[in-house]
Formats: structure tokens, C-alpha cells, sequence
């Protein structure tokens, strides 16, 4: 369907029957992005009072804290007094879910995730939060001057009914592509897929498996017609910078690193100016200091100002980041931050007993470069010992140089050994964790008083 066509008649009748207000939501933020900081962090403050009130008072977890703690919203009047509150950590989501429902009339999404530990988490998210969410995911791609209506095509592990497929595929010009199974056949076929799609934009949460999509592309060339998105998004977990170079070199588009969650949706995008923006107008961030981090280790807590149905409060995250001080040369007043390595629980433990970021690791995989690496993964069993696996060319080079690089960070103590690998498996949502501790546990633990059973 001609994308005019679906911006100006499918899309807004198919939100029009889903009660959606996503283009007033939009029309605020595309004010909002140009506001100064002091601007934003205003409002953004004044939608923090409204939510602890409402929590306060409708939400059974959050009124026994409050009353626990001796205190009211009145009580926390600056950004600093929110410290006062405990950190929401997902195993209290796990065990205390029915209490951190709001009481009254909220439509709710289920949302599901599993993150690197395997465990499920359950929550949910009300449908005004879902406008929101939904009206940053546009602003954002109108910075890569794409919107709705635009063809696009989305590779995921996902199953949807068959009516669903071809209502988005036929009205919306959305196509989702299922890639579980990575056989040279099966992606000589998801790229032909593509080709008679003719995307403007491609989209993956797994950067891995784009990637790994991009190196076939790169060495097979299984088509006449080429790929070429006018912008490819990339979310759900850390994109690496050989993979960066690897995806835009297969299919010669800008690739734009977003940050999200399942359970809070798009946190930070990036602009055409390589900064990326937070969405302050749907999320608090606090950059907590880990206990014995070296350098800027900081763990993110997530404060939801939109989810009034099930509020995350100081909701730890479990990714590392750093807020970054400096003015975007896009103009945009969005605050800036930068995604740090990986989860909060693949820190890594040096010797002498530091806490690091696991991409001083993956540093040296960087430099020696993606035309003899295809994949690896560190593990890391010990303190003193870890256990690399590679898939790679030039066998002896790299381990010289993997050598070498560990040695730089670890000293000559550390027992070092390297597997060469055909291949690596991926996780079921066809992610592959570069970085695995057996040492390290996740920095935001439940804090005394924050998981109170009775």
C-alpha cells in the first residue's frame, strides 16, 4: 500500500479503534525535544510528584512502604530525596506483583521477559503508558526521516496468527520475518524476503543475529536485488561496534543503537548526530555508582512516569550506563547518556578485587577486528581464571593477540584458555552474551526493607 495511504487512512483508523492517543503524545514530545534542560527536568519532576502520589495512595506496595518508612510524597521534594526510596529489583516484581498493581480502572498490557538470567518476569503496562511509549518510538524515527507508513520490516523469534501477519503486511506495510533457524537456506530466502519487501527500514532486537545476517550478506550475496533500508534500528541488547561496521557494511544504511526494555519500552534513542538521547518526558534515570566499579561503572534505576497501572519506581534495570554532560549538536535539550558494556551482572571481578566493565574485554576482540573474528564469548570461571571461545581465521594471530590483550588488564597471574569454536549457540531469542560471570553478582541487590514479605 502506498505510504501515504497508511499514515493517512489505515493507521489512524486502526488507532481510532484501539482508543490510541498517540498523535497528541507525539505532538507534545515534538514540542518537548526542543525545551532547555532546566525546561525538561522541570516537567519532568512534576510528573514525578503526580506519580508517588498516586502510588501513595493506590498502589497497595508503595502505600505500606510509605507508611513503613514513616513518610509521604510531600516528604520528597527533590530529585536527591528519591534516594530515600528502596530500589525496585525484579525479583520483588517476581514475588510482589499483584501488590504493585494500582487499584482502579486500568486497561493493562501483559509484558513478559526472561532478561539474561533465564527467570521470567511478569508485568504490565497500562495503555496510556503504551502511547507514550509508542509516540517516542515515532519521534525518534522522524529523526531518520522515517514514519508511519514507511515499509517496514521487523527480524524476530516471534510467532504471530496468520490474520495478524497479513493485516500489517498488506494495511500498515509492516512485515515481520521469523529468524530462528540461521542456515545459509534460510537466509539466502530471508533475503530474498526482503528484497521484494523493499523496506525503508529494518529493524532487529537481536544484534547478534543481524550481524550474523550481515556477515552472510557480506560473503554470500544471495541476491540480484540488494537490501538497502534508508535506516536500521537496533534494540534489545548491546550493539558492539564490529557488529555496528559489519551491518552497515552488508547493507550500505545508517545503524542506530536504541536502548529499551521490554518492560519500559524505548529509554534512549540515538540521532543522525551519534548522541543518544534520553526520553525524559517517559523515564526518570538515576546512574548509580557500583560498590568497587573502577571508572565509570554506574548501574541505571528507572523511574516510569507514565505507567500509571503498574509503577516502576527506582527500578533497577540491570544495565550499565553513564549519563553524558554535554550538549547534543543536534539541538535537541533530551539529555544525553551512554550504554556501558553489558548487564549489571556480567561485571567483571579483577584480581585485585575491582569491579569493571566487561568491555574492557571485548576491547581487544575490537581491535584485532572483524575480518578474522566472527564470534566469541568470554567466561569468566574465577577471578584469576577465565575461558575464552572463538570463532575465527588466522587462529594463531588471534590467540597471540587475545593473549596479549588479557594480560595488559590481568597481569601475568590469571589463568587464560582459548577454544577455537565453529560456532557459538545463541539464546532462544537469538541473542549471544559476549561476556558470562561466574563470579560477579548483579550490583543492585535488594536493599534492607525493600523485599518485606510480610
Amino acid at each position: 500500500m502506498h505510504p501515504l495511504a497508511v499514515r493517512y487512512a489505515t493507521h489512524p483508523y486502526f488507532q481510532w479503534r484501539i482508543g490510541s492517543r498517540v498523535g497528541p503524545r507525539l505532538a507534545e514530545l515534538e514540542r518537548s525535544q526542543w525545551l532547555s534542560l532546566d525546561e525538561l527536568a522541570a516537567r519532568q519532576w512534576r510528573k514525578v510528584r503526580v506519580l508517588l502520589d498516586h502510588a501513595a495512595g493506590g498502589v497497595p506496595f508503595y502505600r505500606r512502604l510509605f507508611r513503613e518508612l514513616g513518610a509521604t510524597p510531600e516528604d520528597i521534594r527533590t530529585p536527591e530525596d528519591l534516594q530515600a526510596l528502596p530500589v525496585l529489583s525484579k525479583q520483588i516484581i517476581r514475588e510482589r506483583q499483584q501488590e504493585l498493581l494500582a487499584a482502579g480502572n486500568f486497561r493493562l498490557m501483559r509484558r513478559t521477559t526472561s532478561g539474561s538470567t533465564g527467570i521470567p518476569m511478569v508485568s504490565f503496562t497500562d495503555f496510556g503508558c503504551r502511547d507514550w511509549t509508542l509516540a517516542a518510538i515515532r519521534r525518534e524515527r522522524r529523526w531518520w526521516g522515517i514514519d508511519v507508513g514507511d515499509r517496514d520490516a521487523r527480524l524476530t523469534t516471534a510467532r504471530r496468527s496468520r490474520r495478524d501477519w497479513l493485516r500489517r503486511y498488506y494495511l500498515l506495510n509492516q512485515a515481520e520475518f521469523r529468524c530462528v533457524e540461521l542456515s545459509a537456506g534460510a537466509m539466502t530466502h530471508l533475503y530474498q524476503e526482503l528484497a521484494r519487501f523493499r523496506p525503508a527500514v529494518l529493524r532487529a532486537a537481536s544484534s547478534t543475529t543481524l550481524a550474523h545476517f550481515a556477515r552472510f550478506v557480506l560473503e554470500q550475496r544471495p541476491g540480484q536485488k540488494r537490501v538497502r533500508p534508508h535506516v536500521i534500528f537496533c534494540t534489545g541488547e548491546v550493539l558492539y561496534p564490529h557488529q555496528r561496521e559489519l551491518i552497515a557494511q552488508a547493507f550500505g544504511s545508517p545503524v542506530v543503537n536504541d536502548y529499551g526494555t521490554t518492560e519500559n519500552g524505548l529509554i534512549a534513542g540515538e540521532c543522525p548526530a551519534g548522541r543518544m538521547h534520553i526520553n525524559v518526558e517517559n523515564h526518570l534515570l538515576e546512574f548509580r555508582p557500583v560498590p568497587g566499579g573502577a571508572g565509570e561503572v554506574c548501574e541505571i534505576l528507572l523511574t516510569d512516569l507514565n505507567n500509571w497501572g503498574m509503577p516502576f519506581i527506582r527500578y533497577a534495570v540491570g544495565d550499565l550506563g553513564v549519563a553524558v554532560a554535554e550538549r547534543c549538536p543536534c539541538g535537541r535539550g533530551l539529555p544525553l547518556m551512554a550504554v556501558r558494556g553489558g548487564r549489571t551482572s556480567d561485571l567483571a571481578v579483577l584480581p585485585d578485587g575491582r569491579l569493571v566493565d566487561n568491555a574492557v574485554f571485548s576491547e581487544i576482540f575490537e581491535r584485532i577486528g572483524v575480518d578474522r573474528i566472527r564470534q566469541y564469548r568470554i567466561v569468566q570461571e574465577a577471578v584469576d581464571r577465565f575461558t575464552v571461545l572463538v570463532a575465527a581465521t588466522d587462529e594463531e594471530t588471534v590467540r597471540t593477540r587475545i593473549v596479549g590483550g588479557f594480560r595488559a588488564i590481568l597481569g601475568d597471574g590469571a589463568q587464560l584458555t582459548i577454544e577455537f569454536v565453529s560456532d557459538i549457540p545463541r539464546e532462544a531469542s537469538g541473542k549471544l552474551r559476549h561476556f558470562v560471570s561466574n563470579v560477579a553478582r548483579p550490583a543492585a541487590g535488594t536493599p534492607a526493607g525493600a523485599a518485606r514479605s510480610s
